[in-house]
């Protein structure tokens, strides 16, 4: 009896075929075919080139880190234009599915985003935006909840939307602007949970809820996620920041805060900051301040340039890329790509946002009027 018990054991084993749902396995065979998405950054693709031969890959996870106004937003902007544009304008033709928790978006700015990045292939407005624009707005799709707890619903209800509102639409890019919207309010509910607490059950933040409803969706439909996240405590010497989410660590901390496997691991991490134009000497005289305000100051100012840092777990070179970020849109600068483990960047002063908009539209499209 102990043989045949034995036995059957040793068979079951054998022929055990894991379980999992028809819908991963199609969502993992359409990212195999369709490969990594360039991000129409030439220095940023040319870095993932440099480590691992390919660009964005289906399923990354990047947080985008910075000091208030450092260009986060508009870098969203740009990699969601790139998401739903043609590909004969260099985009994916994917659906983008934004968070705004910060409650700054723009839609006008970031159509004034799309149409820039169309204009150089398409002159003429009135067909620009007949034939180009309104599919591409339609393809955008925007939702802003007020806590972690109705951000972790949202997402967790995601996957019944796409296929009820996006049937014949892949979802390219999941952006969440930003993921420390809600972390005082969410520090102030988990102390005041303790406080009350007998101690026989654990109080944890409504952030981990967020990162596992992230992780599901990846799982399922892999999607690109974009995470930005406040820059609250410089690393001395450094132009990095401290992780301040604590159900969010950092890969790249000296003393990692837990041993476990993070909710949401991390792909790479993008760094921020503004170019800083040089300041004026003490003593100067008039006319010569006015001159270098002219010359020196009032182009770097103009020009907008937004120095980004790219940092990859497990790798220790650090790339960097270049955006310019004007009144007509967001710009990638061509410059050559060099590689630094120590690289030197300017703390990024306060940049003027754009004001965002009174209401939330669940398309961008609606909310241009081109439903």
């Amino acid at each position: 009896m102990n043989l045949f018990s034995s036995s059957s054991r040793i068979l079951a084993e054998t022929y055990l075929i894991e379980s999992f749902p028809l819908s991963d396995l199609l969502v993992d065979i359409v990212c195999e075919e369709e490969g990594p998405k360039a991000t129409g950054i030439p220095e940023l693709d040319a870095h993932f080139q440099t480590l691992n031969g390919s660009s964005f890959e289906w399923g990354s996870v990047i947080e985008i880190q910075g000091s208030p106004a450092s260009g986060k937003t508009h870098f969203l902007y740009y990699l969601i234009a790139t998401c739903v544009l043609p590909a004969e304008h260099g985009g994916w033709e994917k659906a983008a599915v934004l968070c705004d928790t910060d409650a700054t978006f723009d839609p006008l700015r970031l159509r004034q985003v799309l149409v820039e990045r169309l204009r150089p292939r398409n002159s003429q407005a009135a067909l620009l935006s007949d034939t180009v624009l309104r599919p591409v707005l339609q393809r955008i799709h925007v939702f802003r909840p007020s806590s972690s707890n109705q951000l972790a619903m949202t997402l967790a209800h995601l996957p019944n939307y796409h296929s009820s509102r996006l049937p014949n639409d892949e979802i390219g890019i999941l952006a969440i602007d930003s993921l420390s919207a809600f972390h005082w309010s969410d520090r102030f509910t988990v102390e005041q949970l303790r406080a009350t607490s007998d101690g026989s059950t654990s109080v944890t933040s409504p952030l981990r809820n967020v990162l596992k409803a992230i992780r599901r969706f990846r799982d399922s439909h892999r999607p690109i996620i974009l995470l930005t996240n406040w820059g609250l405590t410089a690393i001395p010497h450094t132009p990095f920041f401290d992780q301040h989410l604590r159900s969010f660590p950092s890969p790249f901390a000296d003393t990692p805060p837990q041993a476990v496997e993070p909710i949401l691991p991390l792909t790479r991490h993008i760094t921020l900051a503004r170019r800083t134009a040089v300041r004026l000497g003490e003593g100067i005289a008039l006319e010569e301040a006015a001159e270098q305000e002219r010359t020196a100051r009032r182009p770097v100012m103009e020009r907008g340039e937004i120095t980004g840092l790219v940092r990859t777990p497990g790798h220790g070179g650090v790339g960097q890329f270049t955006l310019c970020i004007g009144a007509d849109g967001v710009h990638a600068a061509m410059r050559e790509l060099q590689p630094s483990r120590e690289p030197i960047v300017q703390n990024a002063p306060h940049l003027t946002k754009h004001r965002p908009s009174e209401n939330a539209a669940t398309t961008i499209g609606a909310a241009m009027g081109c439903s």
